[in-house]
């Protein structure tokens, strides 16, 4: 399995919260509507969080890489 693959997988449960808060305001603008400036408040959350998961998923990768056995 390619290590970035690995490292996706070893981080998933850390990427719900990724996909969680995305599907919630979704939702909430599709059924009650949404300011702008709130989309504009979500969209940078997300951003936000997007950033932080991949530090985090390339700390794992680096991790993965480093104690792959060497061929």
């Amino acid at each position: 399995m390619p290590l970035l693959l690995r490292a996706l997988w070893n981080q998933r449960i850390a990427a719900l919260f990724i996909v969680g808060p995305g599907v919630s305001v979704s939702l909430v603008a599709l059924i009650f509507g949404l300011a702008h400036d709130l989309q504009l408040m979500a969209v940078g959350m997300f951003v936000l969080t997007v950033g932080l998961f991949s530090i985090l998923l390339s700390g794992e990768y680096r991790n993965l890489r480093h104690h792959q056995p060497r061929r």
